[in-house]
């Protein structure tokens, strides 16, 4: 099992903190989740919110590349439909690039209105987009695409779809899907089977919500005010497995809080990061029990 940890920079007003003191705080704990054995770390995507959810996950994956070795880096997930696809495969591509090939690129549909508002972007058929983001993506990133190309080939991409539509829709598209449910496995593999894509591609995974019973907060899901509302991931399935943003509800590895950074010794702990996390991995077989 590889636990990974997962940032979505949210700054909530009764918390507030200067921006780029959270942001350089994040880097600098992703530095230290590296040095502390931490599998990946990953980055998700939002509009509009009130407490400054991270809008731009590819550019801090970037910043956080500039600053590792081996960590591997994820977004999970990048709303495909706000984006047009060669800008998606240019800047993964780039991070893929600055990170050495570390890149893990997990899409989703959206469902936000006031997202969909500010970029212009139509709600309807935005499954149907996001599949076809993943097919443009592919052929971008193949011998007549986009250059410089990304390292990897082929670069991972998974699909956050919930639900068993959306699991065999990640199976068509021969992708890994990012959910812990193991319910998904059969439509999810049904999929594959039915593209003709190998069984031993499959690749299912996904976050899994879980807090420290040892916080301010009991352990009764209430955060600790003297760590925001970022919580660690959970990875599992294969080298390096995404962190949802919502978790399935499995039970797994809690893992403590981590000591302050070296950097950080001197003053209070930021508010922003928790190194509150669970591990968990499906197997490469259908589920028994999940």
């Amino acid at each position: 099992m590889k636990a990974g940890v997962y940032f979505d920079l949210r700054n909530p007003p009764q918390w507030r903190q200067s921006p780029s003191r959270l942001y350089g705080f994040t880097l600098e704990a992703c530095q230290e989740a590296e040095r502390l054995g931490a599998s990946s770390a990953w980055f998700s995507e939002h509009h509009l919110f009130e407490d400054d959810y991270l809008c731009a996950p590819l550019t801090f994956a970037a910043a956080v590349a500039a600053r590792t070795r081996s960590i591997r880096l994820g977004t999970a997930i990048l709303i495909a439909p706000l984006h047009h696809p060669a800008e998606i495969a240019e800047q993964s591509a780039l991070v893929d690039l600055v990170s050495d090939g570390r890149l893990e690129l997990g899409l989703g549909a959206g469902y936000r209105v006031p997202e969909f508002a500010l970029f212009d972007a139509p709600m309807t058929a935005r499954y149907g987009r996001t599949d076809g983001t993943v097919r443009r993506l592919r052929e971008l990133w193949g011998k007549d695409g986009i250059r410089p190309g990304p390292i990897q080939d082929p670069l991972p991409i998974w699909l956050g779809y919930q639900g068993p539509q959306g699991a065999r829709r990640t199976g068509l598209l021969g992708e890994g899907l990012l959910s812990a449910d193991a319910t998904l496995w059969g439509p999810y593999s049904d999929g594959l089977a039915e593209a003709g894509h190998p069984g031993e591609t499959a690749k299912m995974a996904g976050g899994i919500q879980a807090c420290d019973p040892h916080d301010r907060g009991h352990g009764k899901g209430r955060p600790d005010p003297d760590l925001g509302t970022d919580r660690a991931g959970a990875r599992g399935d294969g080298p390096q497995v995404p962190a949802a943003s919502r978790g399935a509800g499995q039970t797994g590895r809690r893992l403590t809080r981590s000591p302050p950074l070296p950097s950080m010794r001197s003053s209070a702990r930021p508010r922003g990061w928790s190194s509150r996390a669970c591990d968990c991995r499906l197997p490469a077989s259908p589920p028994g029990t999940g």
